[in-house]
């Protein structure tokens, strides 16, 4: 019997979180599956029977995320050697100030908290413009976001620079909900939108594919492509 690989996941109501959870509830390869939100993770994930027997999941709930960095009373977020995994952000329709509390101050805290508990490897979705040195605000959090994972002293960082992510979501703006459509239809007609555009689903699959296939590297960044096919390694 293989032993269970310990995963933490942050953000696994949203769209890549949630896919990243089915990823790993329906590989074959067994998972120790800590996630940490603030409200149930929708069905049928906490009551989906994983493929592997193994394969456990820790479902945390927290009335506030930003109580989770300090929280030692439930013993370690991510487990001695584990995967710390992030896919926590919110979007332009919550503020400015709710994207810099939570894409950067809460994932920042998050993430300080898994180097200290011992995680070895850290995997970030981030996105495919984001710098520090961005005139946006957004592209520079999220750039001010993977220098700090860099830094941290993890034994592998994957920064994941996805291009529009194509997915259901709880909450978008009239913008976003244009370009999804006008992807959906270049699809329809045959027009390749690979260097701009990524499923959700094919990110959970890609993150899954990580950390069932460690990466050598120490620092590995994955635009659009590379994300597209490790997806396809995994469901080969």
């Amino acid at each position: 019997m293989s032993t269970p690989t310990p995963v933490t996941i942050l953000g696994s109501t949203g769209l890549t979180g949630s896919e990243t959870l089915h990823a790993l509830l329906t590989s074959a390869h067994p998972f120790a599956i800590t996630t940490a939100t603030r409200r149930p993770i929708p069905s049928p994930f906490p009551k989906c029977k994983p493929t592997n027997a193994q394969t456990v999941l820790d479902e945390r709930i927290y009335p506030s995320l930003f109580d989770a960095p300090a929280d030692t009373a439930r013993g370690k977020l991510v487990q001695e050697g584990g995967v710390y995994v992030s896919c926590l952000a919110t979007t332009r329709v919550n503020g400015k100030e709710a994207q810099e509390k939570v894409d950067w101050e809460l994932n920042r805290d998050l993430a300080t908290r898994a180097k200290a508990d011992g995680a070895r490897t850290a995997i970030l979705v981030s996105g495919s413009h984001a710098s520090p040195d961005s005139s946006f605000f957004y592209l520079r959090i999220k750039g001010q976001l993977e220098e700090h994972f860099a830094t941290l002293g993890f034994d592998h960082v994957v920064i994941l620079k996805p291009g529009m992510l194509l997915g259901p979501r709880e909450r978008v703006d009239w913008a976003e909900i244009g370009l999804q459509k006008l992807f959906g239809w270049a699809r329809w007609a045959g027009v390749g939108t690979e260097a701009l555009a990524v499923d959700g689903k094919d990110v959970g699959a890609c993150i899954a594919n990580l950390i069932e296939n460690p990466p050598l590297e120490k620092h590995l960044i994955l635009g659009n492509r590379d994300i597209i096919a490790r997806a396809r390694s995994l469901r080969a």
